[in-house]
């Protein structure tokens, strides 16, 4: 027989048992809450890092081939930026009204230099016979455009430094005015600086 008030001493106990449970499963949880969060805050840090790594092998990967492709045509066509520093079409190209005198039919004769730039322009890996693709993706349309997208190209852009290159190149053979174009808008300037701006940008890389 239990001995006056010690029921209510029990349920005083059991009250408290159950409060101390409830705190320690409270506990329990902001401990499990505490190490979630160390955990996804790790994995995001790993993740990062992983992907932080991937980009700069990526980027390694995009320089070296970069200097792979690049390098020599560089060093072939940069002989001829004081040339086009210099000159503008109405130097580089004039017509011929035949020899006997003017006639109906006049075409163009260009600059020894030039034609020197023209025929070495078109052995080299920037010529890209699918130029027009690259002109109507990147919705090209007028010469400052061109020079636009030349100055802000990077490494990743080297396809339409060589769809606009090869343009001024090619179409030179059927429209006697493009490769005067070519020197008068800065384009052969513009696109061989440019690759040697960022051939420079990586030499330490």
């Amino acid at each position: 027989m239990r001995e006056p008030g010690q029921g209510i001493s029990v349920q005083k106990g059991l009250i408290i048992r159950a409060k101390k449970s409830e705190k320690f499963s409270k506990i329990l949880n902001i401990i499990s809450c505490v190490k979630s969060s160390i955990c996804v805050v790790y994995y995001s840090r790993y993740l990062a890092k992983a992907f932080a790594e991937e980009i700069m092998e990526q980027e390694n990967a995009a320089v070296e081939a970069f200097r792979r492709e690049f390098t020599d045509t560089i060093n072939q066509l940069i002989v001829y930026v004081p040339y086009f520093k210099k000159n503008k079409a109405s130097d580089v190209s004039t017509s011929y009204d035949g020899k006997y005198g003017k006639s109906s039919l006049k075409f163009p004769v260009f600059d020894g230099t030039l034609m020197d730039f023209v025929k070495k322009a078109q052995s080299t890996n920037l010529i890209d016979r699918n130029y027009p693709y690259v002109y109507s993706r990147n919705q090209i349309k007028t010469h400052e455009k061109e020079l636009q997208l030349i100055k802000k190209a990077t490494i990743r852009d080297t396809g339409i430094l060589k769809g606009i290159f090869s343009k001024y190149v090619l179409e030179g053979r059927t429209k006697s005015n493009r490769w005067a174009e070519g020197v008068e808008y800065g384009i052969y300037l513009a696109v061989i600086e440019k690759l040697k701006e960022i051939l420079d940008f990586y030499k330490n890389v």
